[in-house]
């Protein structure tokens, strides 16, 4: 029990670790994916039609050519996909942390049990 008690900080280092390396991809992924819209953005925001006049004259427009080019731009799509997988392997690790942070504390409960009944 001791020794289980002693190697699970270092299980809990692990996966913390994890957890920030997983962390600084999704901030990579989610400026890249700000950097796709204000790309697409742009391209509404200065499309132009034949006569050289804007084709999206209002918000409304310039919103719903947005959301039409977003939802059919596969490098945005493939971005959102991956910010969900890490945010998903984000959740797992926490949870691998927070089974090992009861484990432990659990472990350490018996410990102090049978250590009180030793000295009683």
């Amino acid at each position: 029990m001791i020794m289980k008690l002693e190697l699970i900080p270092s299980k809990i280092a692990k996966h913390s670790v994890e957890i920030l390396d997983l962390n600084e991809k999704l901030q990579e992924s989610i400026t890249e994916i700000n950097q796709l819209e204000s790309a697409i953005k742009s391209g509404v925001n200065s499309a132009e039609d034949g006569n050289g006049k804007k084709l999206y004259t209002n918000a409304e427009s310039r919103e719903a050519a947005f959301l039409q080019i977003a939802f059919d731009d596969e490098d945005l799509k493939k971005a959102k996909e991956v910010q969900a997988e890490l945010q998903r392997k984000i959740s797992l690790e926490r949870i691998q942390v927070e089974a090992l942070s009861n484990e432990q504390r659990n472990v350490r409960t018996i410990v102090q049990y049978f250590s009180s009944l030793q000295e009683a």
